[in-house]
């Protein structure tokens, strides 16, 4: 029930696509209502808690559908990149603040006051935002294409992300580096976890290559 086939693999890979769009979406609602309010009536603090629901579950139902589809063997290459780049750059654009949600609520901070939480983060962090989903692109996409060498680090990542955070407000905000040092330590796990995934995946596919061409035909019927 719970080993990785070719089938799941696939079926992983679409539902982590998925997900990784979602939370784009999600993650541009964000920044417009923290733009232009107007156009947006809900408030950040809605909007992340909701996007996060509508990935999770999209993220099951696009996994159902592969399973019951019977995906062809090709769509496992199609999807690696994807399955990997897309996902680490929609958490790298919202868990930060999804992150800071809870902690700003329990600071007294209201719904519509964590708007306000989002605008200082686009001015004080949204280098160290893109800095982080560029960088987890990079070794999604390295990680998917077998480039192990060149892949960067989740240290690397952590370290460069914070000095991205120094520029160009650390003489007067000090603080800014602090928080993002803070908040980037739940996050390297997942980065590198993205390792894990990647090796299980292709561990799978190679494993379902090799497999007998009855057996392979008998598992499509």
């Amino acid at each position: 029930m719970f080993e990785t086939t070719p089938d799941n693999v696939i079926a992983r890979r679409a539902g982590r696509l998925a997900f990784g769009i979602i939370l784009l979406a999600g993650a541009g609602l964000v920044v417009e209502r923290a733009l232009r309010p107007d156009l947006v009536s809900l408030p950040a603090g809605m909007l992340l808690p909701a996007a996060y629901l509508l990935a999770f579950a999209s993220y099951g139902a696009v996994q159902l559908w592969q399973r019951w589809r019977r995906p062809a063997p090709a769509d496992a290459a199609t999807l690696a990149t994807a399955g990997l780049v897309v996902p680490g750059i929609g958490l790298a654009l919202t868990l930060p603040l999804a992150l800071h949600l809870p902690v700003t609520l329990l600071f007294g901070w209201s719904m519509l006051g964590f708007d306000d939480w989002v605008k200082l983060s686009l001015v004080f962090a949204g280098p160290a935002h893109v800095a982080l989903a560029i960088l987890v692109a990079i070794r999604g996409h390295r990680l998917a294409r077998g480039s192990i060498r060149t892949v960067p680090s989740p240290l690397f990542i952590y370290v460069f992300v914070v000095i991205v955070s120094c520029v160009p407000f650390v003489v007067l905000f000090g603080i800014t580096p602090a928080i993002v040092a803070i908040t980037g330590i739940p996050i390297v796990p997942l980065i590198h976890h993205m390792r894990r995934i990647d090796e299980r995946e292709r561990a799978a596919v190679v494993a379902g290559t090799r497999l007998p061409r009855a057996y392979v035909a008998s598992h499509a019927a």
